[in-house]
């Protein structure tokens, strides 16, 4: 890891970010994420991935996902995230709507930042949190 990779991360990792509880979820504010990423380099860069006609998601039969780039002192990296309803469950094909994508694309950049050490504690172990809902007795 590169001296600029290091600082970066140790840098941004110690920011503390106001968050708020959306049900089993906790989330920042993608404007509160930017602010404190332009503090930090003010040539800071996002990127939203398009399709080869330019639309900003990927959509296929069962739902879709957008994907963003964030540049960060030279720094890229790159995220996807399935377009997501208020209960972080995939929206079917049929049911996406610009607002859908919008939201999603707002949480991929957040989360993107997040691998820049922003913010990366918000995501710990929501890999986990769907299966503890769906356990039954």
């Amino acid at each position: 890891m590169t001296d600029n990779k290091k600082t970066t991360y140790a840098e941004l990792s110690i920011i503390e970010l106001e968050t708020e509880k959306k049900g089993n979820f906790n989330y920042a504010s993608w404007s509160d994420v930017w602010d404190e990423v332009i503090k930090y380099d003010g040539a800071a860069t996002y990127e939203v991935k398009e399709t080869d006609k330019g639309f900003p998601a990927f959509i296929n039969s069962t739902g879709g996902l957008v994907c963003v780039k964030v540049t960060i002192k030279g720094i890229t990296r790159s995220q996807w995230l399935p377009i997501m309803d208020y209960r972080n469950q995939s929206i079917k094909k049929d049911l996406i709507t610009s607002m859908d994508i919008n939201k999603s694309i707002q949480r991929c950049m957040v989360k993107c930042v997040a691998l820049f050490g922003l913010g990366l504690w918000i995501f710990k172990g929501e890999e986990f949190k769907n299966d503890e809902e769906n356990k039954t007795c």
